[in-house]
């Protein structure tokens, strides 16, 4: 059986070892020799060995990013809104409570590795044939070896305990397989896996949330997580529920059917963009982008009949993001008529720099351009009339006013939900503060309408490949998310802090119209 887990991973390895083949192929100096190579048939050992390598350092990079939004960045802003300062918030525990809460929990619920997507994935099982059973027990050992080194090194470098953060590691493994036994379990009830059922993976991550962080700020310590990590009895109790759950997974005898169900060609694909790439060669009239004269008219006539063929999946975006601040409001609420007026009134005070991260997460409009791009503009981008400089001008236009009033729609919400949370709360002076944060919300929502369309026009990081495109949008969304965390270390009153905002939006907009008008003929491109 390990032999053939083994072989399993082989494919992993060959396609590692082709990228940085043909990373290096694009390298002058280099080019020749990587060539000479390919041609002489020679196997790739050496880049194989490099391709892993750059695989852990890319996971202890997004490791140190996950740590450093999720734990560091939370830890610093509790220890200056909570009275008691750093004593109830020390390092150790909170990078416990914080792992037990954000990994544990929700990482290993939401992050199942059986049934991650993947273009090797689907390579391995559709047509190289590998025994289901085999090449999945493969992905878990990987992953596991994988979080363990880099958890591990990161939680050693950012402060904890070479030994400690050691344990802490082993206890999110433990916690992975309990995550993939829970995965297993709702997939053989309802025929799906967790990531399809609507509304799953939202509704427990903003649990999660609440537990991180409402939870110690409220208490104003980080519950004892900490002593029970570590405390002997505790951790072999971890190690033998743990046992449990590895043997159910490690045997689990329905893998030809997650395989058979899960890995089709169809599933890489979005819910609006299967149908119609599922035969885009054949079938033009599939297209919401069929006209023959490019004016203004046609342009218009193209992007309504885009939303509205889209309008159910941009509602149910829509609808999740309303039932968040549904929820938001009533823990607000719930929270001032039991003594802690006062604290929401704080939390809404100090909120404009957390929103900034808030509404670009609200955002739908990075996604909406990736529909776009497949449902239109991978059509319309062959005829080099459509990349006139007035008429991508034009569709800019169109297309943002679409996008600012499907982004303002929750963004109202929000802002309607703090004018609630802010009256029920009734703080002297406070009015000017509540008005300032909506009107913030308000404005944000804008800017990153904006900035998303924009990036898109001048980026433009689709690709006729979706997974090498998904590949480039993530790293795109986690530097724009780095970047919106790192707003919390600013210090300002919720009103300069709006008129900052009111001021970015004037500017990002002015750039936006004239980078579009200037550079889009020539970056708006098929690649």
């Amino acid at each position: 059986m390990l032999k053939r887990i083994i072989q399993s991973g082989y494919i992993s390895y060959v396609s590692d070892a082709n990228r940085v083949a043909y990373v290096l192929e694009h390298i002058p100096f280099i080019r020749s020799k990587v060539v000479a190579l390919r041609s002489e048939g020679r196997k790739l050992n050496g880049f194989g060995i490099a391709g892993i390598i750059l695989r852990l350092i890319w996971e202890i990079i997004k490791k140190a990013a996950f740590v450093a939004v999720f734990m560091l960045l939370p830890r610093y802003v509790l220890t200056r809104v909570s009275a008691d300062g750093a004593i109830g918030f020390g390092l150790e525990n909170c990078f416990v409570y914080f792992t037990v809460v954000m990994v544990c929990f929700c990482g290993s619920i939401n992050n199942s590795a059986v049934f991650e997507l993947s273009e090797t994935s689907y390579t391995a099982l559709r047509e190289a044939k590998c025994r289901p059973s085999d090449y999945f027990r493969m992905v878990l050992v990987r992953k596991n070896i994988s979080e363990l080194i880099s958890y591990w090194v990161v939680f050693t470098v950012f402060g904890m305990n070479f030994v400690k953060s050691f344990y802490l590691v082993i206890v999110i493994i433990c916690a992975r397989y309990a995550g993939e036994t829970f995965n297993i379990l709702l997939f053989r009830a309802t025929g799906k896996p967790f990531a399809e059922h609507k509304g799953g993976n939202v509704t427990i991550m903003l649990i999660s949330l609440f537990l991180a962080y409402f939870i110690p700020y409220m208490r104003g310590h980080v519950p004892g997580a900490y002593d029970l990590i570590f405390d002997t009895i505790w951790l072999m109790v971890i190690l033998s529920v743990a046992a449990v759950f590895i043997y159910y997974v490690w045997n689990y005898s329905g893998y030809g059917k997650v395989a058979a169900r899960i890995f089709k060609r169809s599933n890489f694909l979005s819910e609006d963009d299967r149908d119609i790439l599922s035969d885009r060669s054949d079938k033009p009239e599939d297209y919401v982008c069929n006209f023959d004269a490019y004016d203004e008219d046609s342009y218009r006539n193209v992007n309504k009949e885009f939303f509205r063929q889209n309008r159910a999946t941009i509602t149910g975006a829509v609808e999740m993001r309303i039932v968040a601040v549904i929820i938001i409001l009533a823990v607000a609420i719930i929270v001032a008529f039991n003594g802690y007026k006062d604290a929401v009134a704080k939390v809404i005070s100090y909120s404009m720099p957390v929103l900034v991260f808030v509404m670009c997460v609200f955002s739908n409009s990075f996604g909406i351009c990736k529909s776009l791009f497949y449902q239109c503009d991978c059509r319309l981008l062959e005829n080099e009339d459509y990349r006139r400089r007035n008429d991508i001008l034009e569709n800019f236009f169109i297309r943002l006013k679409y996008l600012i009033v499907i982004d303002l729609i929750p963004a109202v919400m929000l802002a309607g939900a703090y004018a609630i949370a802010g009256a029920v709360a009734g703080k002297d002076g406070s009015t000017v503060t509540v008005v300032s944060v909506c009107v913030g919300i308000i404005l944000l929502s804008c800017l990153f309408t904006v900035l998303n369309l924009t990036l898109y026009y001048i980026i433009q990081p689709y690709k006729g490949d979706m997974q090498k495109g998904a590949r480039i949008c993530n790293v795109i969304n986690i530097i724009m998310y780095i970047c919106c965390a790192g707003f919390i270390y600013i210090n300002s009153t919720a009103l300069l802090f709006t008129l900052g905002v009111g001021l970015a939006l004037a500017v990002i907009l002015a750039v936006s119209v004239t980078l579009v008008r200037q550079v889009g003929n020539r970056t708006f491109r098929l690649k």
